[in-house]
């Protein structure tokens, strides 16, 4: 093949922009793992409602689809005791932490710690409900794969009567899909 020939240019340009696309900056989150298909279920006690109280949480679910970056395989795991408490409400979430446990497809455990919780049920500066609403936990992975990684879990919610449960007795629980991130933290 000619150096000039047009597949040689061709193949050259492309050589150079896929390498400056795969190339990132030092301090670049890396991923682990994505999972885009999910479900979970949380139970709130006491039920959540539009003022603040020390509120306790626990679930489950799964996650299917989930493709691990290092090698583009594809992995399921069970979701299994989601536990924690904070001051929770509908508008406002503070103070909130919890364990988890992610049980693999070949049995591998990664333990989660989470320390941060978002519930958007209700926007505080429209005076309406959140459409959709969203939950979101998000934590560090202490043991198993992805140790060191930060675990996002969002859960966006099919617009439903449910979010008026917090305004009459509290809502008591949410289930429904779920999207996750395994990534690991900057480099400084």
């Amino acid at each position: 093949m000619k150096a000039n020939s047009p597949l040689s240019l061709f193949l050259g340009l492309l050589s150079l922009v896929l390498s400056l696309s795969l190339a990132s900056p030092a301090n670049a989150q890396t991923v682990d793992a994505s999972c885009v298909l999910g479900n979970i279920g949380l139970d709130f006690n006491p039920p959540l409602t539009l003022t603040s109280q020390a509120t306790s949480l626990n679930g489950s679910g799964y996650v299917d689809g989930c493709i691990f970056l290092s090698d583009q395989s594809t992995h399921s795991a069970v979701i299994d005791d989601i536990q924690g408490s904070g001051n929770l409400s509908c508008l406002v979430n503070t103070d909130a932490s919890g364990t988890a446990s992610f049980i693999w497809d070949d049995q591998v455990v990664s333990s989660i710690n989470w320390e941060s919780i978002q519930v958007e049920l209700f926007n505080v500066e429209l005076g309406l409900p959140s459409i959709p609403r969203v939950f979101v936990l998000q934590g560090e992975v202490q043991s198993g794969r992805f140790t060191g990684s930060i675990l996002t879990i969002t859960y966006n919610d099919i617009p439903t009567l449910t979010y008026l449960d917090c305004l009459f007795g509290g809502l008591d629980s949410i289930s429904g899909p779920v999207t996750m991130q395994f990534v690991q933290p900057p480099s400084n």
